[in-house]
């Protein structure tokens, strides 16, 4: 939830429930006060039929006190719950695309586009007022047509009487949203040009009689077939049909057209193959490598060679306390999927603090700051992201405890120095890491802390004085260091 708040300009509150569908907490940015259902609707609440590649579902349009908001949903499924994450989206951007739309192709009329519910209320429109008013049903929209829109992604249109004359309108469902796109335009913009063909041929005609009348049936066929053929292409675009062409053979304008249809469709075809291979590089990828490194590796700006260079870190390694005899007094089908859990809750708030997950080692993970995207606060955010796991797992155990009988505690040790951090191993099999004296002494204050306890070196606590209550607890020896090092203890507050 966090990291969806945190993604989006355009959230402001993330809400979570429970498969009950009662609000068990929400997460806000500063200074939100967006308004959140305490229970959400059954339909809610059942797996969605059609739903984006991140598995998102698009709710009905919610009516608050500061605006019309269409919630977007996630189901998570953990082996005994289900959770459902709910994010209220405000529709302003979308009614800014729609005025430009509007001011561009449709003469600026502010009737001209609107987005709607399925209940027929206004969620965007270029009019910022009409943002929650619900619309009559047009008399060419059937309610059987209606509720067609309302489950499928399906299209109507008719022609409706206003004060300023008859339009032409048209609505379609939009694909894995409840939501309805409505269009209308005057029906005398869109006949004027078949108004001055006609014109033209009964011009022809009255000047050379038979003949006239002849050539310009001759002429309307050689011209509408051509129209004709790239109406149809223009539909096949509209549904992905990219690997079809249009041949226009007119000799004017329309070849033109014709000629430039085919190279845009082209032109996506070659764009989606292009977008096919990188989200499947991106994939492969992300398997071997941190998400920020997989980026960079994208854009050409980290080469997959040996090598490393010293860089300012903080290095962090947090470790199951106990988990020998969590082991020892539990199966492998039961401890396996708690340490699924726990790595998928660190790893999430290890991203949200700006970290990396540079490896999981058995029961512990070891995360670094820094480092490949720069952190000017690394030490701070470190220290943050330990007390957030404290906090995080003790909420976890109760889940855990009352499921199957375990609680985890965790051990942290967290120091902040100069390390060699880049790509280590083989030609063949190379992991980014990093080496050096600051990893071993914060892998040493892992040794050290204890259960639910943070240890972090005297480096750590120079360098973000502010960001916990830090006490001093003397210099000790580490394994293989000559010198002591001084330690301290973090109070999570």
């Amino acid at each position: 939830a966090g990291t969806m708040l945190a993604a989006s300009l355009s959230l402001g509150v993330v809400a979570i429930y429970d498969e009950r569908g009662q609000q068990l907490g929400a997460l806000r940015k500063p200074g939100d006060d967006t308004p959140v259902p305490d229970q959400l609707a059954p339909a809610a609440m059942s797996p969605p039929r059609d739903v984006g590649d991140r598995g998102l579902q698009v709710g009905t349009a919610l009516q608050t006190r500061t605006g019309v908001r269409i919630p977007v949903l996630k189901q998570i499924t953990l082996p005994s719950e289900r959770w459902t994450l709910m994010a209220p989206v405000e529709m302003t951007r979308l009614g800014q695309r729609i005025s430009r739309l509007a001011e561009t192709r449709f003469a600026g009329v502010m009737d001209s586009l609107l987005v709607l519910d399925t209940e027929l209320r206004v969620v965007a429109s270029p009019d910022p007022e009409r943002a929650g008013q619900v619309i009559p049903r047009p008399p060419w929209l059937t309610e059987p047509d209606l509720a067609a829109l309302r489950t499928n992604v399906a299209f109507r249109g008719g022609q409706s009487e206003g004060k300023d004359g008859s339009h032409l309108v048209a609505v379609r469902r939009l694909a894995t949203t409840p939501l309805l796109f409505l269009a209308q335009i005057d029906e005398g913009r869109v006949l004027e040009p078949a108004r001055q063909l006609r014109l033209v041929v009964l011009g022809g005609s009255a000047l050379a009689a038979a003949l006239a009348a002849l050539l310009g049936i001759l002429w309307s066929r050689r011209a509408a077939a051509p129209i004709t053929r790239l109406a149809s292409f223009a539909e096949s675009l509209a549904a992905r049909r990219l690997h079809e062409r249009v041949l226009v053979q007119s000799g004017d304008e329309l070849e033109t057209l014709g000629t430039a249809f085919n190279d845009a469709a082209a032109s996506l075809a070659r764009g989606e193959a292009e977008l096919a291979a990188a989200a499947a590089v991106r994939t492969d990828l992300s398997r071997f490598l941190p998400a920020q490194l997989v980026d960079r590796v994208i854009r050409r700006e980290h080469k997959l060679e040996l090598g490393g260079q010293r860089h300012p870190v903080t290095v962090m390694f947090a470790d199951v306390a106990g988990f020998t005899s969590l082991v020892e007094r539990h199966s492998p089908e039961v401890v396996i999927p708690i340490l699924n859990e726990l790595f998928t809750l660190l790893t999430e708030l290890i991203f949200l603090h700006g970290g990396t997950v540079d490896k999981f080692i058995g029961d512990c993970v070891m995360a670094l700051w820094n480092a490949p995207d720069p952190d000017a606060d690394h030490a701070a955010s470190a220290v943050a992201c330990a007390q957030d796991m404290l906090r995080w797992v003790e909420a976890a155990n109760e889940l855990w405890q009352r499921r199957v009988g375990v609680t985890i505690h965790l051990a942290i040790g967290i120091h902040t120095g100069e390390a060699t951090v880049g790509n280590f191993g083989s030609g063949t099999r190379m992991e980014y890491t990093a080496m050096g004296d600051t990893v071993n002494i914060a892998a040493r204050l892992e040794h050290l802390a204890r259960p639910q306890q943070i240890l972090v070196g005297a480096a750590t606590m120079q360098a973000a004085p502010a960001a916990a209550t830090f006490v001093a607890l003397g210099f000790t020896r580490l394994a293989g260091r000559e010198q002591p090092v001084e330690i301290f203890e973090v109070i999570a507050e």
